[in-house]
């Protein structure tokens, strides 16, 4: 009987293995140590730019592949999985040479010179491919694989070439970032002196400010990193709604982009300065100047998919009842505006105060309103779970007590909670204890599993019904999931066990529940044993 379960289920039993081994490095070696700049080998290969890079390409990728995503799903339900112990073998052996040459990184090792140096970093690179690709091939026939290939071979080189032109696109404005350093630099001058009466600037250092406050745009500062990331972000935005839009005039949304972001920039930059000058030189420097840029970035985006459709929609795809798609958009609405309002908040309380985490409790209270006034919505699509979603949210728990193992002084509050007068300790507690197991569980929920998942699955909204999405969808809505967390990597499976908990029965119910419980589990160890750091 055992054998015959393992026969029927060893392609789930890899996956498990591959998430395991992958965790089992993160807790064998510190990762951040080996990627840290001007420390690690590997820092000089994956350094923050050409990680953000290849973070692009993912995404083009992911996006591309949603395109086929039906041929692939129907391919991917005609393997027929065998097991083949010779590939294991070699998954095990590259997996010990990935770990081997793993310890080598460490910041203290003196790396080799020449060849041998260039050696270990070829053989870390080769057996860190190898032995994912010998678990795919121990489970999955060659031909399938083939298969698949075929079927996405065209959206990789669509995403290979739009990651190609923004790469060098990004190096092009590299080049030129003193020409738009100086053209920032005089713009911020001339809206500064609208407001203060003495501005102070020295043109050859780039600095710029008033007698109380500078500062020095660097080439960061100059505009091409938001350009950059708006413009990765309206091309993919191109390719996704590419029936709906009119071409080529939906074109125009591209330079129409990449303006108002330089704008906001610009003022982003004279506000800093504003700021610091008049209100906090601290709010300033370690909250404005932090989230700022993603704030301009996300009001960008937004400003883009709503007006999108109404400069440059086809009109002549409109053939949907009105009734119809007010019930569909109010669907969506539901679904994403909780989360939105949480993240809008959490970015707003950081840019514009020294501790955001004393503001929590205002973000719970207005996302809290938010749900109960959709609460006959919620409860149409949120309702009956089952047990799975309990035995996941446990195991999702285990997993980031795992993670927290690693991190020192887990038993020491906050400083700001500690001066916090004692009579507005309780309500904060609370409502963060309220925020933790319900507010956000509901919020993120309705919106990576709600609309996420179906969305990049191709599933209607109005059915949310998940139990027949494809793998494409699960890893890349359970990856979103995870950026927007401290522990992205851990962060990231847990949204795959969510995931897994939708999928089990189809119900939205069973992830929420799963989130809910391991939030509580997470609560009871921060309250009751002072383990802190499980809430950052």
């Amino acid at each position: 009987m055992h054998s015959l379960f393992y026969k029927k289920n060893f392609q789930y039993i890899a996956v498990g293995i591959l998430i395991f081994e992958l965790l089992a490095v993160g807790f064998a070696f510190d990762i951040r140590n080996i990627l840290a700049p001007n420390k690690g080998e590997l820092s000089k290969i994956l350094e923050p730019e050409q990680g953000f890079r290849f973070f692009l390409l993912v995404c083009a990728l992911v996006v591309a592949i949603d395109a086929k995503t039906k041929k692939l799903h129907s391919a991917l339900k005609a393997i027929t999985f065998q097991f083949k112990p010779i590939s294991c073998i070699l998954h095990f052996i590259g997996f010990f040479l990935f770990l081997i040459i793993s310890s080598k990184l460490d910041v203290t090792y003196n790396w080799p010179q020449g060849n041998l140096r260039s050696l270990y970093i070829f053989g870390w690179l080769l057996s860190a491919f190898a032995f994912v690709v010998a678990l795919i091939l121990a489970v999955m026939p060659i031909n399938s694989i083939g298969n698949i290939l075929i079927i996405i071979r065209k959206p990789i080189l669509i995403s290979a070439g739009t990651s190609f032109l923004i790469y060098q696109a990004t190096f092009i404005t590299q080049w030129q970032w003193q020409e738009f350093n100086a053209l920032a630099f005089n713009s911020v001058e001339m809206l500064l002196k609208q407001v203060f009466s003495e501005v102070l600037v020295d043109q050859s250092q780039f600095v710029i400010g008033t007698p109380t406050f500078m500062v020095k745009i660097a080439k960061e500062c100059s505009g091409y990193e938001g350009m950059g990331l708006i413009g990765a972000f309206i091309v993919l935005y191109l390719w996704l709604y590419r029936t709906d839009l009119k071409f080529p005039n939906g074109l125009l949304l591209l330079p129409i982009g990449l303006i108002l972001i330089w704008c906001f920039n610009i003022i982003r930059i004279t506000v800093l300065i504003i700021i610091g000058a008049r209100i906090s030189e601290e709010i300033a420097v370690n909250g404005f100047h932090s989230q700022a840029g993603w704030i301009a970035f996300i009001g960008v985006s937004f400003t883009v998919m709503w007006a999108a459709p109404k400069l440059f929609g086809n009109r002549q795809l409109v053939h949907v009842n009105n009734s119809q798609q007010h019930e569909s958009l109010d669907m969506v609405t539901a679904l994403i505006l909780p989360f939105v309002l949480l993240l809008a908040l959490q970015m707003l309380t950081t840019a514009f105060t020294i501790t955001s985490d004393i503001w929590y409790p205002l973000k719970i209270i207005v996302v809290s309103y938010v749900i109960w006034r959709n609460k006959s919505v919620y409860k149409k699509i949120i309702y009956n779970p089952s047990i799975i979603g309990l035995w996941v949210g446990v195991f999702v728990f285990v997993i980031w007590c795992l993670a927290e193992y690693r991190q020192p002084n887990s038993n020491l509050a906050p400083q700001w909670f500690v001066e916090m007068p004692e009579s507005y300790k309780a309500v904060w507690l609370a409502l963060r204890v309220m925020g933790s197991i319900i507010v956000v569980p509901i919020a993120e929920e309705l919106f990576f599993r709600g609309y996420m998942l179906n969305k990049i699955a191709e599933i209607k909204i109005k059915i949310l019904d998940t139990r027949y999405i494809s793998i494409i969808a699960w890893f890349s809505s359970s990856l979103l999931f995870g950026l927007l967390h401290q522990r992205w990597q851990i962060a990231s499976i847990a949204g795959l066990a969510f995931a897994y908990a939708q999928h089990k029965s189809g119900k939205l119910a069973d992830a929420v529940i799963a989130h809910y419980v391991a939030n509580s589990l997470i609560a009871v160890m921060v309250i009751g044993f002072g383990q802190w750091t499980f809430w950052n």
